[in-house]
């Protein structure tokens, strides 16, 4: 069984590997970017931007993250057909990209970045970026669709970042204390609880929601509660896998039993 750290330190040796690749892809196609805006070329851009996000989550690198976020928010707006990139518009991507660059060769080198700044730098182009591409830019445009991004983006997820989170509550079952068991256990269901929303997959929503109750009506039966979320949570993954995007799994009886009140005698 592998232990909790070394998990992490697979996906993070994994991550060293793929960002530098990723980066690149971005600068190489900002570079002609006002010459060829297709939506092919667009949604190269994205993807890139969306793998990268949702490989820096699971890592939890917050500051890489967000930028990686925000550059897919613009990306999304420029699949637009009706958005003209121009001079100012271009300027303001290279910056942008330049603040992803420096988060990542930050973490790519063990450097030194004050995250704060870089975050505020950016923060202040995204806005910008937003300003000019006007009604175009739509914050609460759902996340992009496997058809957008030209691969199945739910398929993705649980083939790596669920797995990953699965296979470090299983590595705690085996070796931790309760506390430590409570403290991945809750983690481990708060992101699935979002995973579960933002993928519309209601059964692997609900399996999150009955482990987070559990533990907040029996937290004395953590040990049991987290065997129950994993078998459930590995069953949802299961069936997600083989094609499920609409339930995820749902949650097992006794899983459904604890998260009720105990109930006073």
């Amino acid at each position: 069984m592998k232990t909790d750290a070394s998990i992490r330190e697979q996906g993070y040796q994994y991550f060293l590997q793929e960002a530098p690749e990723l980066l690149q892809i971005l600068e190489e196609g900002l570079l002609t970017l006002r010459e060829d805006s297709s939506i092919n070329k667009v949604n190269t851009l994205m993807r890139a931007t969306h793998t990268l996000k949702g490989s820096a989550a699971c890592l939890e690198l917050e500051t890489i993250t967000n930028i990686a976020h925000s550059m897919e928010d613009i990306f999304r707006a420029l699949c637009r057909p009706e958005v003209s990139i121009g001079k100012e518009v271009e300027a303001l991507l290279f910056e942008g990209c330049e603040c992803l660059r420096l988060a990542l060769m930050a973490e790519l080198t063990d450097a030194t970045v004050n995250d704060e700044e870089v975050l505020n730098q950016t923060a202040t182009i995204f806005a910008q970026l937003q300003a000019h591409l006007g009604d175009c830019f739509d914050q609460d445009t759902p996340p992009p669709t496997s058809a957008e991004l030209g691969f199945d983006v739910t398929q993705s997820i649980f083939e790596v970042g669920v797995t990953q989170r699965l296979d470090q509550l299983a590595a705690v079952l085996e070796t931790a204390q309760a506390q430590e068991i409570l403290s991945v256990l809750k983690t481990q269901a708060d992101v699935f609880l979002g995973l579960g929303e933002s993928l519309k997959l209601s059964g692997f929503r609900e399996i999150a929601q009955a482990t987070i109750a559990a533990l907040e009506h029996h937290p004395e039966q953590v040990v049991s509660i987290a065997h129950l979320a994993l078998q459930d949570f590995q069953a949802g993954q299961a069936a997600v896998l083989a094609g499920d995007r609409t339930q995820g799994g749902y949650p097992s009886e006794a899983r459904q039993r604890l998260a009720e009140p105990q109930r006073d005698t």
